[in-house]
């Protein structure tokens, strides 16, 4: 996280926007998280808990830090309370995109993993 060029900068390199606010934002349009908050605003509370959360070993010593499985599922439950719609029918709707989503990610990461093999295709 740390290195000028690791992992997460080349990810994100040749994107318009950041991959978290696309994902806010075709989250909000569908319905599946309120609408009610700037989607800046979301991604940038989400990118300080993604960040603390590999980066909070430089300042809270390893055994008073929760296990990772825990924290994650903390993490989750309470960015489900606070931003997801309360219509029981847009979970589908934010489940689908969740699934587009993770697809698309995965298929950039395995082109940053095998640049030659994209060369080789065209």
């Amino acid at each position: 996280v740390r290195k000028p060029d690791n992992f997460f900068k080349r990810f994100q390199e040749g994107q318009a926007t950041s991959p978290r606010f696309a994902f806010v934002h075709r989250m909000q349009e569908a319905g599946a998280l309120r609408d009610d908050l700037d989607p800046q605003v979301i991604t940038h509370i989400m990118n300080m808990l993604a960040y603390g959360l590999v980066s909070m070993d430089g300042v809270i010593p390893a055994e008073e830090t929760p296990d990772l499985d825990d924290l994650i599922e903390g993490i989750a439950v309470m960015m489900d309370r606070a931003l997801m719609s309360p219509d029981p029918g847009k979970r589908d709707i934010g489940k689908q995109i969740v699934r587009e989503i993770v697809d698309e990610a995965r298929q950039r990461h395995e082109q940053l993993e095998n640049p030659e093999q994209e060369q080789t295709e065209q």
